[in-house]
């Protein structure tokens, strides 16, 4: 394995930062990591960091990376928020339509925590 997941929890959301490389191998198996950490916490907000993987997935890897997100029932979550670095920002504009396309609920961000956070929060306003 060469990534490492670490997990820390607020009141309402879970927080999930991701360290690695994105080899197509690995995906599947972050992804079902990931879900089962939120699963074990249940915070209805998550919040995935992954600015310090390396590399970037392609489109199909993307693509496929949506269906999986699907596959393990991250639409059971009611926001999802990742952060990312600039440089994918294309890549993850399509990854985010395909993943709304599979009926989850998720957005990128780049700046910092803070705008990731409030909207995790504008969730809890939202009924």
């Amino acid at each position: 394995m060469n990534y490492t997941l670490q997990c820390s929890e607020s009141k309402n959301h879970l927080r999930i930062s991701v360290d690695g490389t994105w080899p197509a191998e690995n995906t599947e198996k972050i992804i079902s990591e990931m879900h089962e950490l939120w699963a074990k916490h249940q915070k209805p907000y998550l919040l995935i960091d992954i600015r310090n993987m390396k590399d970037k997935p392609s489109v199909l890897s993307d693509y496929k990376d949506a269906a999986r997100f699907a596959k393990n029932k991250f639409y059971m979550v009611h926001r999802i928020a990742v952060m990312d670095n600039h440089n994918r920002k294309e890549a993850n504009d399509f990854f985010e339509t395909t993943a709304y396309n599979r009926g989850l609920r998720i957005r990128f961000f780049y700046a910092d925590d803070h705008q990731a956070i409030d909207w995790l929060n504008q969730g809890e306003n939202a009924g």
